[in-house]
């Protein structure tokens, strides 16, 4: 019994020898970590029986990918401190073995916003010194994005802003377009159309006739009404872009309208909408 013993304390010590390498305790073995007097294994040693290919394989890979972030840390700390390994600031086109970027001239305001929605907020503003009307301009156009309804009578505004709300925008639209200070909280919703101008085009007559020069585009449009106080009086701010303020009556518009507000002009009737009866 007692080689028996003596045996196998003999087949144990070889085996942990073989797999912890040195028994010294003073020098950890390849692919073990020493914590105190024991070792722990750590990574696989080179002589270990892996269990699948896989296995093999990611540990190859890890190792790999060890030996790459040590190479690039060594050319790292032989650059200059304000070069960076990928993309040194000191270095040419050439230098960085990359292909020189040609600057792009940015696309016009229109081209721009033609892929996506945009949202446009237009006041109806009317006052008690000219009963049944509201107030229009008439564009002059200068290109890009001001090219919609250039010549056409159209009404104040523009597109919603980050973080904006519909009142907010009007108010910010008037007193730049026309000088005029108005509480955003007696602005309110009149009516919301949705101008896609392929499909407009497809509807025929005069609404078909003022989206016609505009390009493409696709807007969701917000109509806001709101009461002018009688102290004040529109002023053209933008003299490049209008060609002057007028009031005009609701039910006998001049033309040509712009594409926006034809399209209200054409709904308007199937739904009951008339600025001049909304209550602010």
């Amino acid at each position: 019994a007692t080689c028996k013993m003596a045996a196998a304390f003999a087949a144990i010590v070889t085996l942990v020898a073989t797999l912890c390498g040195d028994a010294s305790g003073l020098v950890p073995a390849r692919g073990t970590l020493a914590v105190g007097a024991r070792r722990v294994p750590h990574r696989p040693a080179r002589s270990c029986v892996y269990a699948s290919d896989a296995d093999q394989e990611a540990d190859a890979r890890f190792a790999a990918f060890v030996r790459a972030q040590r190479k690039n840390r060594e050319l790292a700390e032989t650059l200059a401190p304000d070069e960076d390994p990928a993309y040194p600031p000191s270095a040419s086109d050439s230098d960085r073995d990359m292909p020189s970027v040609q600057a792009v001239e940015p696309a016009s305001p229109l081209q721009a916003s033609a892929p996506t929605v945009r949202v446009g907020v237009a006041a109806l503003v009317r006052s008690p010194e000219h009963p049944g009307c509201i107030l229009l301009n008439r564009r002059r156009g200068k290109g890009g994005s001001e090219a919609l309804g250039a010549g056409a009578y159209g009404l104040p505004g523009g597109h919603l802003e980050y973080g904006e709300q519909f009142a907010e925008c009007v108010a910010r639209e008037l007193r730049e377009e026309a000088g005029l200070d108005l509480d955003p909280g007696a602005v309110v919703l009149g009516h919301v159309t949705n101008a896609v101008a392929a499909e407009l085009r497809s509807r025929g007559g005069a609404l078909a006739d003022a989206a016609l020069d505009e390009g493409d585009y696709h807007y969701v449009c917000v109509f806001m009404v709101c009461d002018l106080p009688r102290d004040q009086h529109p002023r053209d701010l933008e003299p490049d872009r209008s060609a002057g303020w007028e009031w005009h009556e609701w039910r006998n518009l001049p033309t040509p309208l712009d594409a926006r507000l034809a399209q209200l002009v054409a709904e308007a009737p199937a739904v009951g909408f008339d600025p001049t009866a909304v209550v602010c």
